[in-house]
């Protein structure tokens, strides 16, 4: 599924067993002349039924009532239709692990239940949920069976292989999930340090890197400040903090900080990509996947004058292409590829010609 196209209406069916939140969407979404509930469903057993009468072009799914396991209905529903899915969940300890889950699986983004009470900050709320369907209206849906299989057999180097001489910084948003396990899984354990950040909330950082885990050859840590960085392992930037990685002796540490967001994000993506831009001398890899709007592309560009390799994901294969597309347009990009190239590109180019 690509989208709908720019003039028609967006057809939303809400999936939650809950009246109070569905009284709280449609507060939200009907307003919004670009949208249009086409149903609410209280009973997950029904969704088929209710997918097939209303053809939605987005699904809101909530992920845990006492009447329903929302992973389940979200593996039903993938099982046979390509349509955009955003989680609803408390930001729970259980709710946060089946949202991670869920975005492993497929679904394009997530919203915390908003709940009938709120007062503070409602019309954030409202932004903040009208813009991530809007979004996921447009996205290229892919779903991944197989994201846990971590691959072990590489193609030989065939030159000599070199990983201490780059790092690898990474940045997505939107879709970035499944495309950094993308990623990972292809990359052998001794491949250069890889830096990633992708925005999300502070409480989900935890649990995101135990799932990384899962999926790569390397370990994956969340970031300490002032923490070396050495190859072979991945390091995440924890929400709530921008992260810079600094020359220090022969060496690499991680800064963190708490500066105003960037694009409204901390950690922002060209906060690392400067950064590596500053302190690499084009020693250094960047890659900007899957995500909406600006962040990343002026850092990306910063660090292809500095010498350093930079990679966009491909329309194909991203579930928003819209922050690979201004990298490529603003000349960021040396090669736009799909995700499942990234991994052997960057171990190609961490490559070098033994002088004899």
């Amino acid at each position: 599924m690509l989208g709908v196209e720019v003039g028609n209406l967006i057809d939303i069916l809400i999936i939650d067993a809950s009246t109070d939140t569905h009284q709280v969407l449609t507060t939200i979404l009907s307003p919004d002349p670009e949208f249009n509930v086409v149903g609410i469903v209280s009973d997950p057993q029904l969704t088929n039924e209710q997918i097939e009468r209303t053809a939605p072009d987005v699904l809101i799914l909530d992920l845990g009532t006492p009447q329903s396991d929302g992973l389940r209905t979200l593996e039903t529903i993938i099982s046979y239709c390509s349509i955009p899915i955003i989680l609803i969940s408390r930001m729970s300890r259980e709710g946060i692990e089946a949202i991670i889950q869920g975005l492993e699986m497929g679904a394009i983004d997530f919203i915390d239940r908003p709940s009938v009470d709120m007062k503070r900050g409602f019309q954030n709320i409202v932004t903040n949920i009208t813009e991530k369907v809007k979004c996921a209206a447009s996205a290229n849906v892919r779903y991944s069976v197989s994201v846990r299989e971590v691959l072990n057999d590489f193609p030989p180097y065939g030159e000599v292989y070199s990983p201490d001489t780059h790092i690898i910084g990474i940045g997505a948003s939107t879709g970035g999930v499944i495309a950094i396990q993308e990623i990972l899984k292809r990359m052998p354990e001794d491949s250069p340090a890889i830096i990633f950040v992708q925005d999300m909330p502070t409480e989900f950082s935890e649990y995101f890197v135990r799932r990384l885990n899962a999926t790569s050859n390397m370990p994956v840590v969340e970031v300490k400040h002032n923490q070396p960085v050495v190859p072979g392992q991945v390091y995440v930037a924890p929400g709530g903090h921008h992260l810079r990685v600094v020359r220090d002796g022969a060496g690499y540490t991680c800064k963190l900080a708490m500066d105003q967001p960037v694009f409204g994000r901390r950690p922002s993506i060209d906060v690392l990509f400067n950064s590596l831009a500053l302190s690499t001398a084009g020693h250094a890899v960047g890659v900007i996947l899957t995500g909406k709007g600006a962040d990343g592309v002026d850092g990306l560009l910063a660090m292809r004058r500095a010498g350093a390799l930079t990679i966009g994901q491909d329309e194909q294969s991203s579930a928003v292409f819209e922050t690979p597309k201004r990298a490529l347009e603003k000349g960021a990009c040396a090669m736009e590829i799909a995700v499942e190239e990234i991994a052997p590109t960057i171990i190609q180019h961490c490559c070098y010609v033994e002088s004899s």
